[in-house]
């Protein structure tokens, strides 16, 4: 036991220190903007606060009697007012800038909608196609979306820990999405075998019209389980987004990677492979406001290089509120491979269930 948990800790020092950068880049102090903004309930409550985000039909703002951010739903909204200057995007793919105003209605049966007001121009969106809404002038640090989460179990009965590290960081504006994550499993018994599986992600997309995106995309893989030290994947990849409303989304890609894997040695020798490989990807997310939200990605590669050799990863999680911005997240991973090595797994396959906080 106290070997396993050991090891497990010397293992934990490269995921700790990744995690903890993303914890730093998500709390770094920004400069807060004045509580100027306006939002009238549909009950006619009247707040004053400080908008920071829309996202997933969720409002996400700051209020001076309160300690941290708080979360209303966009559906209860029935006017917003503020003199300071925001971008919005609505389901087509759409963007304004500018402050925004109440807008009066000639007849109480009329959509609600939002007037943006940039210089002497003034435009509309109606409230419920409104997917986005981020605070302009604001530096990249402040516009960071973070999740980190942990989870830790032991099994007295064989004396076997199961530790689970995961991070992200996201980025989106009116022009790019930038992403970056890391997830780390350790899995360890007195007597047993230890198993590590370390993942490691970055993508860039810079958006093309309202729906069309395109950039570059890497990846780092080691998995015990398949007898690999490493796999390297760097690419590049054209996405569409089909669905993109407060509820649901939907995108696809298509590209063009190469990957360099090292697998364990084997008889004295480093297999090493060089591979192209095309891509296919489909994102789903779906949310629930103050319940519950569903992220599934699938990628698929089929070998340039290597005719008849398939990959394929397909993550997923949930996420259930707890209270504030405390999660409880549940994932599953698949790694399939139809042509590895001799003598090693065709797939990983895992599931693991941590507490998480959002910033």
């Amino acid at each position: 036991m106290e070997l396993s948990t050991l090891k497990l800790l010397s293992n934990n020092v490269l995921v700790v220190r990744v995690a903890i950068l993303l914890t730093v880049l998500a709390v770094t102090p920004v400069r807060a903007r004045p509580k100027l903004d306006v939002l009238v309930m549909n009950n006619g409550d009247r707040l004053t606060c400080e908008i920071k985000k829309l996202q997933f039909g969720q409002l996400h703002v700051k209020i001076d009697y309160t300690i941290g951010t708080v979360i209303i739903d966009w559906e209860k909204v029935r006017s917003i007012e503020s003199p300071q200057r925001f971008v919005l995007e609505n389901a087509s793919g759409a963007y304004r800038t500018g402050v925004l105003r109440e807008k009066e209605e000639t007849e109480p049966s009329s959509p609600r909608r939002l007037e943006i007001v940039e210089g002497d121009v003034a435009s509309e969106m109606e409230a419920q196609e409104v997917v986005w809404i981020g605070q302009l002038e604001r530096n990249f640090v402040g516009k960071l979306t973070t999740k980190i989460d942990y989870g830790f179990t032991f099994s007295r009965a064989n004396s076997q820990i199961q530790s689970t590290l995961n991070g992200s960081l996201e980025y989106h504006s009116e022009k790019r999405r930038i992403g970056a994550s890391v997830s780390s499993l350790f899995a360890g018994q007195s007597d047993g075998t230890d198993t590590n599986r370390h993942n490691a992600s970055a993508s860039y997309f810079r958006y093309i019209g309202r729906k069309w995106l395109a950039g570059a995309l890497s990846d780092f893989l080691t998995s015990d389980q398949q007898r690999l030290d490493l796999r390297t994947t760097l690419g590049s990849a054209v996405g569409r987004r089909f669905i993109n409303t407060n509820r649901n989304t939907l995108s696809a890609l298509g590209g063009a990677v190469w990957n360099r894997e090292q697998f364990t040695p084997e008889s004295g020798r480093v297999p090493v492979r060089n591979n192209g490989e095309a891509l296919f990807g489909l994102e789903y997310s779906t949310f629930r406001f103050d319940s519950s939200e569903f992220v599934s990605t699938l990628m698929v590669f089929p070998s340039l290089t290597d005719a008849g050799r398939l990959r394929l990863n397909l993550d997923m999680s949930i996420y259930w509120d707890i209270v504030g911005d405390l999660y409880w997240r549940v994932s599953a991973f698949e790694n399939f491979d139809s042509r590895p090595p001799a003598a090693t797994p065709r797939n990983d396959f895992g599931v693991t269930t941590s507490i998480g906080w959002s910033f």
